[in-house]
């Protein structure tokens, strides 16, 4: 590669190589814990091999204009010269610069080359390296020698290795990371967030994360169902069919039945509505014998099942910011939290048969799923005393009875283990809700941080005390992602004082004016 092809492939590769060493430098400083991906890996892997590129091309710049090694040139003899011409010459220049004979500085790099040009006429090896290399120590070491490349092959590499890396995302993108996991746009979230208010109810909840469930394409949901069926967008009348089933069969209750049936908005809501109904309760629907289920259900169903927890992360996180603004009631907050495990152990009541299954999916022996509160305290660092408007640090410790303790928690027993073992929500998270007890105002809420799944795990966060004084009862709890009915609580007294007033001090140049007078 010329000197130019040479300086327009750096260019290339920089135009990749500076942006990317900022971008990976910022995520190591602002967020370590992110930087555990596969993408920022892969990404990592890419600028390295990067910059060995850039490496091997600046030196092949730098040495791109060298003046060839000439022997004959070096020896001032002609290339028809003899043996005997060519020793003779050596005998002159060695004698008039050997550096203990000559008083030039660089007589020493001068002896050298003239000692490799009269090995490279003379010495068998050297005449051998001469002809193949254009030198007599032989090949230079270089991993990737683009000089000895021509500029279409020299880019034809390049674009081979990173055309190799693209594909290499591609499919870690296809095959790899979350592919349950839908995507969030404003559009989304604008539709799951339309009527939101602090006391909506568990399906309240449900049907506005369903709206934000994708769906398939008109093409994949076509199909050749129960003995004639079309595709899964025109079968809204055998949907609304089995939702009267499942009522004649007592799989779903009067209550549920018609507030399923109440659904209003784009039909796929309600059917996804019905979808998920028989995910939570297939168990019962499994019992009865003369109830047919519509053989598109149970894919679609699974499908909704696995992407529900991802929304409800988005409405949760989109809830508290919400009810912290306006200073809400809690419920809302509550009830999103307390669906997780319902999704987990699939059943929206945490009655004695739920209770039983869960219990059911551990084996003999087991401890059962439990949470305690261990410790909990309010304090103002820096202060004895809490003041109206203080920030308030709010200091819990939980165990988890159901890990040994010194050992990682296992894998949560739930019903993504058939569908998915690997399934990211079968880590068990825990939450904490803070509230005013008489109000039920939110203080705070907050997913404990526990990236070693530890037996025994502490956390806190602050929020702000009320404007007013007295004593508040303020409500903790600690709830479980993953099993029903976990959850630890513990009522703690805040006493809101009055500051006292500070004695306005007099300056020292107001005594001194007063001395004067």
């Amino acid at each position: 590669m010329s000197p130019e092809e040479l300086t327009f492939t750096l260019v290339l590769l920089a135009l990749y190589a500076v942006p990317s060493t900022f971008l990976v430098l910022r995520r190591l400083f602002t967020d370590p814990k992110g930087c555990l991906t596969k993408f920022f890996v892969l990404n990592f892997v890419v600028l390295l091999l990067s910059f060995f590129f850039v490496w091997q091309l600046v030196e092949a710049i730098q040495t791109s204009d060298m003046i060839a090694f000439d022997p004959y040139e070096i020896l001032n003899i002609p290339g028809y010269s003899t043996k005997k011409s060519i020793r003779k010459a050596y005998r002159a220049l060695s004698q008039q610069l050997h550096p203990d004979k000559s008083r030039d500085p660089l007589a020493a790099s001068k002896f050298s080359r003239v000692a490799k040009a009269y090995e490279a006429l003379t010495d068998p090896a050297g005449i051998a390296n001469y002809k193949k290399y254009g030198h007599p120590d032989g090949k230079s070491f270089h991993l990737v020698d683009f000089k000895a490349m021509s500029g279409t092959t020299g880019l034809a590499i390049i674009a081979a290795v990173y055309g190799g890396v693209l594909v290499a995302g591609i499919l870690m993108a296809l095959f790899g990371g979350d592919r349950y996991k839908p995507e969030v746009n404003p559009e989304l979230v604008e539709r799951m967030m339309a009527g939101w208010h602090d006391k909506m109810s568990t399906f309240e909840i449900l049907t506005r994360i369903v709206t934000g469930v994708k769906q398939p394409l008109e093409e994949k949901a076509a199909g050749n169902c129960c003995g004639g069926g079309g595709s899964l967008y025109e079968m809204d009348d055998d949907m609304k069919a089995f939702l009267v089933a499942l009522e004649t069969h007592q799989c779903i209750s009067a209550i549920e039945h018609r507030d399923i049936s109440r659904i209003t908005g784009q039909d796929h809501v309600q059917r996804d509505v019905i979808a998920l109904y028989y995910h939570l309760n297939q168990a019962k629907v499994h019992a009865v014998k003369d109830l047919v289920v519509p053989c598109i259900l149970p894919p679609r169903a699974k499908d909704i099942a696995l992407q529900l927890p991802y929304l409800l992360d988005v409405f949760v996180e989109l809830s508290i910011k919400m009810v912290a603004d306006k200073r809400s009631d809690s419920a809302t907050i509550v009830h999103a939290l307390r669906l997780y495990p319902s999704l987990a152990q699939g059943s929206l009541v945490a009655d004695a048969a739920a209770i039983a299954v869960q219990r059911g999916r551990f084996p003999d022996g087991a401890k059962v799923p439990q949470l305690t509160l261990t410790e909990a305290t309010l304090t103002v660092d820096g202060e004895s005393d809490v003041f109206p408007k203080d920030w308030v640090t709010l200091r819990v410790t939980c165990a988890r009875q159901h890990v040994v303790p010194s050992k990682p928690a296992a894998k949560a027993l739930t019903i993504y283990d058939k569908i998915d073992p690997s399934y990211l929500y079968r880590k068990e998270q825990l939450w904490v809700v803070a509230y005013e007890g008489t109000t039920h105002t939110l203080l705070g809420a907050w997913k404990v941080e526990d990236p070693s799944d530890s037996h025994q795990v502490s956390d806190a966060l602050g929020f702000w005390a009320p404007a007013s004084t007295g004593a508040f009862k303020v409500e903790v709890r600690v709830l479980s992602t993953t099993y029903l009915d976990v959850e630890a609580s513990q009522t703690l007294t805040l006493n809101v004082v009055k500051q006292p007033q500070q004695h306005q001090s007099t300056s020292i140049f107001e005594e001194l004016d007063s001395d004067d007078e």
